[in-house]
């Protein structure tokens, strides 16, 4: 029985040490997997990292000084309209969104603004709408600005993250002032007085 029972414990042991060897080796493999796939995501991440960097690059920075370019889009009446306008000696390009509370806020406020300064061409480019919601909200709030459809990669080019986004260009199309989510009148005229 005891010769028995030191086979088993011998036989035990064997199995024990063999499961311990095994373990050992696989925890190995298991830390050096884990070591290159940490290596590997901090290698993907900072690829994803610099890409995202420049795309940022990429993009147009809306700040003093630097010049707008034109872009050529279509009114709600279906007219080819450039934007901003080259003849005008202060333009006001607004980004709004038809979803934005803020831009609900805002509209009233730059529709005043616009019937006081005749000599300023505003537009507003509004995505996630179309032409005929934006006809039927010109004509229901008798607003005085151009409303243009847009889309929202034309925000995203322009590194526009906010909505309202007032950018007032000077007459080289040269960025003078950004204004985000503001809603003063004053301010505006304070802005334009200067130009």
């Amino acid at each position: 029985m005891t010769l028995i029972k030191k086979n088993l414990n011998l036989g035990l042991s064997i199995f024990l040490l063999g499961a311990l060897v095994f373990n050992v080796f696989r925890y190995k493999k298991l830390v050096t997997n884990y070591t290159t796939l940490s290596l590997n995501c901090k290698a993907f991440s900072d690829s994803i990292t610099a890409q995202y960097q420049d795309a940022l690059d990429d993009k147009i920075k809306l700040e003093k000084g630097q010049v707008f370019n034109t872009m050529d889009v279509v009114d709600t009446e279906g007219k080819a309209l450039e934007v901003p306008n080259q003849e005008a000696k202060v333009k006001m390009i607004v980004f709004s969104s038809s979803t934005c509370p803020n831009c609900d806020t805002y509209h009233p406020i730059l529709n005043n603004f616009a019937n006081t300064h005749a000599d300023i061409d505003i537009v507003v480019l509004q995505y996630d709408t179309n032409p005929e919601e934006q006809q039927k909200e010109l004509k229901d709030k008798k607003y005085e600005f151009a409303l243009v459809s847009t889309s929202l990669s034309v925000l995203d080019s322009l590194n526009v993250v906010y909505t309202p986004t007032t950018v007032i260009l000077n007459k080289e199309n040269k960025v003078d002032t950004v204004l985000i989510a503001h809603h003063d009148l004053e301010q505006l005229n304070q802005v334009v007085a200067k130009l």
